[in-house]
């Protein structure tokens, strides 16, 4: 392969844009008010020298892909990334690990489970009824009243959570 006079110096530049573009970081939620949160950076001192940053970030914009809306315990770990680069610009759109204690999913048809054979709610034991189950004497006091009984083949086989 043939070397331009200019390689060394296009090389060198090379370089020091990519040290100047920030990759995703690693970090912890301290606090959540809201949609933002609060950050403590879980990455060297040194890279944060380097692109000049400080321990931690706060009012972090947290934006789920999937237009997830969750309250996220102290200790979650996720991804901080930068748009277009820019410091001024953070925001959190994945979640490593940690508890979420609530989650609010803005859809207008929520599917739970996909095409598997039972879904359970809050680590209960029973499934949850699915459109196409057989009941046996499912009863309701009153319209807009809760669904009481069981289903199933021979029951009680499950208890209806609705």
């Amino acid at each position: 392969m043939s070397r331009h006079p200019m390689d060394e110096g296009i090389g060198l530049l090379v370089r020091k844009l990519q040290l100047r573009t920030i990759p995703p970081l690693d970090a912890e939620v301290v606090l959540q008010d809201g949609q933002t949160v609060d950050l403590k950076l879980l990455v060297d001192k040194k890279l944060r020298k380097l692109w000049e940053l400080d321990q931690g970030l706060q009012g972090v914009p947290l934006a789920l892909q999937g237009c997830w809306q969750v309250q996220l315990a102290p200790g979650a770990r996720v991804v901080l990334e930068f748009l277009d680069g820019d410091v001024g610009k953070p925001i959190v759109r994945t979640l490593l690990s940690g508890t979420i204690l609530s989650a609010d999913l803005g859809a207008l048809d929520v599917r739970v489970g996909g095409g598997g054979s039972t879904v359970k709610l809050a680590g209960g034991s029973q499934p949850v009824i699915r459109a196409g189950d057989a009941n046996a004497g499912l009863l309701s006091a009153a319209p807009g009243s809760p669904v009481t009984g069981v289903y199933g083949s021979p029951p009680p086989a499950g208890k209806v959570l609705a």
